[in-house]
């Protein structure tokens, strides 16, 4: 079992809404997260209406088989199956995150794991427990 999550901001990195799922019966690490994307664009992107996005995931290999597709022939399925659903988004732009820099969506993907919290939701905001967390990485107005 695997957890994901994702994270909707808007321009100054305000938590708009997020949303958590568990994952069951996954064989790999790969598997969970291309099924994870998948949720996310198919399932929760698309019915919340939400068409500009920065794509921001940990899994470098997964950016790079949707990014250089050709360079990842075993792959090509998978690729296209992303692209058609990213296709449906207005505007769109993906790229590689270090865990550090996205730290509040891993700790709620693993919250499925770790805190047993195997209930899928989506809510407003930001989760209460990680509060203070999102808040201070909100890009604070010079004005």
């Amino acid at each position: 079992m695997r957890g994901a999550a994702w994270v909707v901001r808007d321009l100054k990195g305000k938590v708009m809404m997020h949303s958590r799922r568990a994952f069951f019966n996954t064989g790999s690490k790969w598997e969970a997260t291309f099924k994870a994307l998948m949720w996310t664009w198919v399932d929760s992107m698309a019915s919340h209406k939400v068409n500009r996005v920065i794509i921001a995931m940990e899994d470098k290999s997964l950016v790079g088989m949707i990014v250089r597709p050709k360079a990842w022939p075993n792959f090509r399925f998978e690729a296209l199956e992303v692209l058609k659903c990213l296709s449906k988004i207005e505007w769109w732009r993906i790229g590689g995150e270090e865990r550090c820099t996205n730290r509040g969506a891993f700790l709620i993907a693993q919250s499925v794991t770790k805190g047993r919290r195997y209930h899928s939701y989506v809510a407003q905001g930001s989760p209460s427990w990680l509060h203070a967390l999102f808040e201070s990485e909100e890009i604070r107005s010079s004005v």
